[in-house]
């Protein structure tokens, strides 16, 4: 039996997909993305997308569910969700611009997309992509190759920035000026450092190659999701209440207290039941939970520690005069102001765009399209063939052997 995706992106998230995924028996697949994650990413969080469960150093992750639901290729979800992006793009086009319709058919035989990517993905990613893609009916495969392009996220982010913020204006009057980008997401962040090598049109150098690490802001809310489940259990709640109020509780808090959480000193407040809940154990009044900013900064330490540490790491031995922070996490209060304290003094800015930065990759791939203005980038992996030779030989070998410098020497 061949299955169908029925609802994609936030419309799968609304109550009334909620209600019909509930009496339909659909199931939700939201992480799908770290199943393409290469294996040196998932490494680092201990991943086991098969048994969905994550075994990590940061215990509070231990619950995150990963397994795809009934066993869907990941082909074929992400083929889905692109032929999904593929039609709502059409239909928008053609309700918005005059003749759409007949220039849409006009123009699609030759369109070019591109499609941006974490740093950490590579050539398998990238053909797992192009593959999807033709699947969805974006070209076929024969001009695949030609026609489906990819940029990593932080090189999408810097096209942004240089665009969309005050930075942009700062590097064409100095050039020589060395900065990195540090692109936040949701499940991985990619930090690059460039050099500006020469403007009018700016051009820019990687100064070394990019560092990925897998600390993005859905582990924060795995987190916790997991801190309102032990909470919620002890307080002696039906594990029905319990899964009802700590989905709830998780919910608002992505949407509100995550964003919102700058430091210790501020409890944050989520809704998790009616307003006819109420139990002082828990601190929970009129179905409202307050949670410890203490115990909220321990959702994030796990990621951002991480995350200092790859920014510091791509620092050394570079005079650094600004970090550029963009990507939906990126707009976090808190991840703002650890970066501002581990590298303000050191004389490193941290800047944001006045632009809503959760959009940074998405305009950034356009831009980087239309412009490239990086003119120099340092792989992030080496490649080579391994051969051996020998260093001496027997007289009684070498009186007839023909010697050979290179892999057909004899062994």
């Amino acid at each position: 039996m061949s299955l169908q995706a029925v609802s994609f992106g936030a419309e799968a998230l609304t109550p009334q997909a909620e209600e019909d995924a509930e009496d339909g028996q659909w199931k939700l697949a939201k992480y799908f993305k770290l199943h393409l994650h290469p294996p040196h990413l998932t490494a680092q969080h201990g991943l086991d997308l098969e048994r969905e469960r994550v075994v990590s150093l940061a215990t509070r992750l231990t619950n995150l569910k990963l397994a795809l639901p009934f066993n869907v290729p990941l082909s074929q979800i992400y083929s889905d969700f692109l032929g999904y992006l593929l039609q709502h793009t059409q239909s928008y086009f053609e309700d918005h611009i005059i003749d759409g319709k007949r220039i849409w058919q006009q123009y699609k035989p030759s369109m070019e997309v591109v499609l941006a990517h974490p740093n950490g993905w590579g050539i398998r990613e990238q053909a797992f992509l192009r593959l999807a893609a033709v699947k969805a009916g974006f070209t076929n495969a024969s001009d695949a190759p030609s026609r489906v392009h990819f940029v990593n996220e932080a090189e999408a982010s810097v096209h942004f920035c240089t665009l969309y913020s005050d930075i942009g204006s700062q590097l064409k009057a100095r050039p020589g000026t060395t900065f990195a980008v540090c692109d936040a997401g949701g499940s991985t962040v990619d930090t690059t450092v460039y050099s500006v090598k020469s403007l009018n049109p700016i051009r820019l150098e990687e100064t070394r190659a990019s560092d990925c690490v897998q600390a993005g802001a859905l582990f924060i809310d795995q987190s916790a999701e997991k801190y309102l489940r032990k909470v919620l259990h002890e307080a002696g709640l039906a594990q029905e209440d319990v899964d009802e109020y700590a989905t709830k509780g998780t919910k608002d808090f992505e949407l509100h207290s995550k964003r919102a959480f700058k430091d210790v000193t501020t409890d944050q407040s989520i809704e998790i039941a009616g307003t006819r809940f109420n139990n002082t154990a828990i601190r929970a009044r009129r179905g409202r939970m307050t949670l410890p900013g203490s115990e909220v900064k321990i959702f994030f330490d796990f990621c951002t520690n991480q995350i200092l540490e790859s920014v510091n790491s791509q620092l050394q031995g570079s005079s650094v005069s600004h970090i550029l922070l963009v990507g939906g996490f990126g707009e976090s209060p808190f991840l703002r102001e650890q970066l501002k304290q581990r590298f303000g003094p050191m004389g490193c800015d941290v800047t944001i765009t006045s632009e809503r930065t959760s959009k940074a990759v998405a305009d950034g791939t356009i831009i980087w399209y239309s412009s490239n203005n990086v003119v120099k980038r340092t792989p992030g992996t080496h490649t080579g063939s391994k051969f051996s030779f020998l260093t001496s030989l027997k007289p009684k070998i070498t009186r007839d052997a023909k010697l050979f410098n290179g892999p057909q020497a004899p062994l």
